[in-house]
């Protein structure tokens, strides 16, 4: 199953850089590590977030990561691949839609 968890957010809410930001969590649970790492790749893909940055594409390129779908990921692997952190920025479709319109 998918699970999402928040915290106390709502639109105009102003997130201090002193506050732990983090928001929300998704977690995924299934009957193989395989099956929940799938589970939560499609999750974090079909979620969509306004108006504050997210780690949604790093967290989909540590899932992505051979090492980590092997299960051999360790307390360094985050050090070991910075290439992690290289991901593009998602377009905001919807919003440009609701301008456009």
């Amino acid at each position: 199953g998918i699970r999402m968890d928040g915290g106390n957010n709502f639109t105009g809410a102003v997130i201090s850089p002193h506050y732990d930001s983090m928001l929300a969590k998704i977690t995924a649970s299934a009957l193989t590590y395989e099956e929940a790492v799938d589970k939560l790749t499609r999750a974090l893909r079909e979620t969509r977030i306004r108006g504050v940055k997210t780690n949604i594409g790093f967290t989909l390129n540590v899932l992505k990561h051979p090492e980590f779908r092997a299960g051999a990921a360790t307390t360094s692997f985050i050090e070991d691949h910075p290439e992690l952190f290289e991901f593009s920025r998602g377009g905001d479709r919807a919003s440009k839609l609701l301008e456009y319109l």
